[in-house]
């Protein structure tokens, strides 16, 4: 991961962070000067015992929270978190290098952790400096199945530290000052080294807000030790870098003695800073000054509300991811099929309302149709009486024509004994029964018939058995008009 993020945000995030026993949430967005914080939830459920799912769904409608995903927040003290200087500039290199150090710097194996890393910028010639957070599976799992039963998705899981140097950049600026930053929660303590706006060394110090001021004598001595350790161990990593300030935030401002103990006991120039002073809109309630909340600090929720994009560590579990590109693909083929059962139905309903057209248009064809068929035979009626006048008026198909034919057809030997003709029908027809002295004689006169231009079909339809000495026949024909 490259610390050179180009994400922007100006819009509202809602940010949880689940420590040992508070809840913390914030909604809030990015304004002049700080941030505004319309909506803010701190509950400690360490005590109560209380369902922590059921917790955070009911704080969700009490506060009434946007249903948006969030960004959560592991403490520092949750997570392994280190600072390495790496022999290379070349990202894909400083990657290999990182995973080879993960299995170094835990005594996990690499199945029971999540880690990830960013660079931070150069360190000596040709070497990179590098943040490396690891994180038990387990721990993650945790978190995510918490707020997932509370009905919230997670869009990022950072860690704390993140928060603390937004916040830094925002009340210290670019110093060039390198300056010791001790952020003091309920039950535990944040220590940071910042040069220039760099992270140079973080520690986690199980000392917090409530031994304090329990029992401020005994826990003071302490918590100096650990810082000495602290500036020890920093001085080691980070080749020789000491902090000349000392800023306290968080609970620490209200322990009002501490500022001054810790710096003489470090020998370090000490400042209290109230991170609550970032906020440019706060809501009425709870009221971080009194009560139990005083031992609480919203330094890092607010710093991660400062500028949500520079939060680039996202350590989510194998598990979590394979599930969410399960579900991102099953919303693709899901989208798939709608468009495809959408097409479907289009097409259906386009040949459904074609189909539906045709019909009614040819009903409508068939119902002129029926309309109009009196008027068709009307017509038909006329035009056959115009086609028989035609014929009567053609002199060709005249009755005098027709025997006169007829007769120079006949051989000598044939007598016609009937002549039938019948004009009124489309094919007219021509009946003729005589009698010949032979079959030849009658075959002879069918012949002429066939050869006649006002003759055809000519058939020869005496029956059988009316042969003998003199030959009956019968023949049929029609005019070929």
């Amino acid at each position: 991961m490259s610390s050179n993020s180009t994400r922007k945000h100006s819009g509202p995030s809602v940010i949880v962070e689940i420590g040992n026993d508070w809840l913390k949430m914030m909604q809030s967005a990015p304004s002049r000067g700080g941030v505004a914080v319309s909506k803010l939830c701190v509950e400690n459920f360490g005590s109560s015992g209380a369902d922590l799912a059921k917790l955070i769904s009911r704080s969700i409608k009490q506060y009434k929270f946007s249903r948006m995903p969030v960004i959560a927040c592991l403490p520092r003290q949750a997570v392994n978190l280190r600072m390495l200087e790496l022999p290379s500039t070349d990202p894909h290199e400083i990657a290999d290098m990182v995973d080879l150090q993960v299995g170094k710097q835990t005594p996990y194996s690499k199945d029971e952790i999540v880690s990830d890393y960013k660079i931070l910028g150069s360190g000596r010639s040709g070497y990179s400096r590098v943040m490396l957070v690891i994180v038990q599976r387990g721990v993650l799992r945790q978190r995510f199945s918490v707020l997932e039963e509370a009905g919230v998705e997670v869009q990022r899981m950072s860690v704390s530290s993140e928060g603390l140097l937004n916040w830094c950049r925002h009340s210290m600026g670019g110093s060039d000052k390198v300056t010791a930053v001790l952020d003091i929660d309920a039950l535990y303590s944040d220590f940071a080294v910042v040069s220039r706006g760099v992270l140079v060394f973080t520690r986690s110090i199980l000392i917090g807000a409530s031994q304090l001021l329990e029992d401020y004598g005994t826990w003071k001595d302490k918590l100096a030790r650990e810082l000495r350790q602290s500036l020890e161990m920093c001085q080691n990593e980070s080749h020789g870098q000491s902090p000349v300030r000392l800023v306290i935030s968080g609970a620490g401002i209200n322990i009002p003695e501490l500022k001054d103990y810790l710096g003489g006991q470090l020998g370090l120039s000490a400042e209290a800073l109230d991170s609550l002073k970032a906020m440019t809109k706060v809501p009425v309630e709870p009221t971080m000054s009194s009560g139990e909340y005083r031992t609480v600090s919203l330094t890092t929720m607010i710093g991660a509300a400062l500028a949500p994009e520079n939060l680039e560590f996202n350590l989510v579990p194998d598990s979590i991811l394979l599930r969410r590109s399960l579900i991102q693909k099953a919303k693709v083929l899901t989208a798939f099929g709608i468009l495809v059962m959408t097409l479907l139905v289009t097409v259906s309903f386009y040949g459904t309302t074609k189909l539906y057209f045709k019909r009614d248009t040819l009903a409508k064809i068939d119902n002129e149709l029926k309309d109009r068929d009196p008027v068709v035979k009307k017509v038909g009626k006329m035009l056959e009486t115009i086609r028989v006048s035609r014929e009567r008026h053609d002199a060709k198909f005249t009755m005098v024509n027709l025997i006169s034919e007829i007769h120079k057809l006949v051989p000598p030997s044939v007598t016609l004994e009937l002549l039938g003709l019948d004009l009124e029908k489309e094919k007219s027809q021509v009946l003729i029964n005589g009698e010949g002295g032979s079959i030849e004689d009658v075959q002879m006169f069918v012949g002429s018939l066939e050869k006649s231009q006002l003759f055809k079909d000519v058939k020869d339809t005496t029956k059988k058995g009316e042969g003998g000495a003199i030959f009956k026949f019968q023949i049929e024909c029609a005019l070929d008009k």
